[in-house]
C-alpha cells in the first residue's frame, strides 16, 4: 500500500503540458491541411499556432529532478513489492491470502477505470488551452471532390493576392495532393477548379469549357460533368460558411 499509494503520489504530482515551437518572427502565414481517412483538416492561422499543432510535443513536468531519480525509487519500491508479495503470500493464512486478493480486484478495477479516461480529449484540451482555445468549423460533405474544392477556397481566402509571394499559393498542387488520381478526367477537372480558385471573377463557373473537353469521350464527358458538380456543391458549402463566420485571418 505505501509503494502504490507514494507512486500515484510522485506521478501525480507531475503536470502535463505542451512544448511549442517557435517559429521565425518572419514566416509567413501558416495555413495549411492534414489529410485523413475520411477528412480533411484545415490549419489557418499564424505560422506559430500551426506549428505548435503539428509538432508540439507532450511534455510531462516532474519539476526541477530532469533525471527522474523520484520514478526510478518508485520502481525500486513496486518492484521490491512484488518481491516481496511473490514469497511471503503463499506462507499467509487463508484470511490473509483473501485479503490480498481483493486488494488486486479493487486495484484492478480502480486502473480499468483510469484506463477507460478518453486520452485523447485530454490531450486535446492541454493543446487547445495552450493555443488560447482557437474557434472551430466542421463541414459535412458528401465525396472527396467537394471536400478538396471547398478546402482550396478556404486557403485560398488567407492569400494576400497584393504580395509578390501570392503566386506560390498553387491549387492545383494541393489538389493533386488530395486526390493523387491521375486520369484525363481528373486532370481535366483539377485544372477547371484551380482556374476557378484563381479566377478573379465574382461567379464561379463550373460548366466544362469547350477546350477542356475537347479530346475527352462521350462518357469521361459526362463523369467530368458530375465531378464539376461535386466542386460546385464544395463551392457553395464555402460560400455558406463566409456568411456565417469568418474564415480570413
Amino acid at each position: 500500500m505505501v509503494s502504490n499509494g507514494l507512486s500515484c503520489f510522485v506521478i501525480g504530482s507531475g503536470k502535463l503540458h505542451f512544448r511549442l515551437v517557435k517559429p521565425s518572427s518572419y514566416a509567413p502565414q501558416g495555413d495549411g491541411f492534414l489529410l485523413m481517412r475520411n477528412d480533411i483538416v484545415i490549419l489557418k492561422g499564424a505560422e506559430k499556432e500551426v506549428t505548435s499543432i503539428t509538432k508540439a510535443k507532450l511534455v510531462l513536468n516532474m519539476g526541477d529532478n530532469e533525471e527522474f531519480s523520484a520514478v526510478g525509487i518508485c520502481s525500486l519500491l513496486l518492484l521490491s513489492q512484488f518481491l516481496v508479495q511473490l514469497l511471503l503470500v503463499p506462507r499467509a493464512t487463508l484470511f490473509g491470502q483473501i485479503m490480498f486478493l481483493s486488494s488486486l480486484v479493487v486495484s484492478w478495477a480502480y486502473n480499468s477505470f483510469l484506463s477507460s479516461l478518453e486520452k485523447e480529449k485530454i490531450q486535446t484540451d492541454l493543446l487547445w488551452k495552450s493555443l488560447d482555445e482557437p474557434p472551430i468549423t466542421k463541414f459535412a460533405l458528401p465525396n472527396r471532390g467537394s471536400q478538396a474544392t471547398c478546402a482550396c477556397f478556404v486557403l485560398h481566402a488567407g492569400v494576400d493576392m497584393s504580395k509578390k509571394s501570392a503566386t506560390n499559393f498553387k491549387p492545383k498542387k494541393i489538389l493533386e495532393c488530395m486526390i493523387p488520381n491521375d486520369t484525363r478526367v481528373w486532370e481535366a477537372w483539377r485544372e477547371h477548379v484551380a482556374k476557378q480558385v484563381l479566377s478573379k471573377e465574382r461567379i464561379k463557373r463550373f460548366e466544362p469549357y469547350k477546350e477542356l473537353i475537347a479530346d475527352l469521350e462521350d462518357e469521361e464527358k459526362q463523369l467530368l460533368k458530375q465531378l464539376l458538380a461535386d466542386a460546385e456543391y464544395g463551392y457553395r458549402c464555402y460560400q455558406k460558411s463566409v456568411e456565417t463566420c469568418s474564415l480570413t485571418p
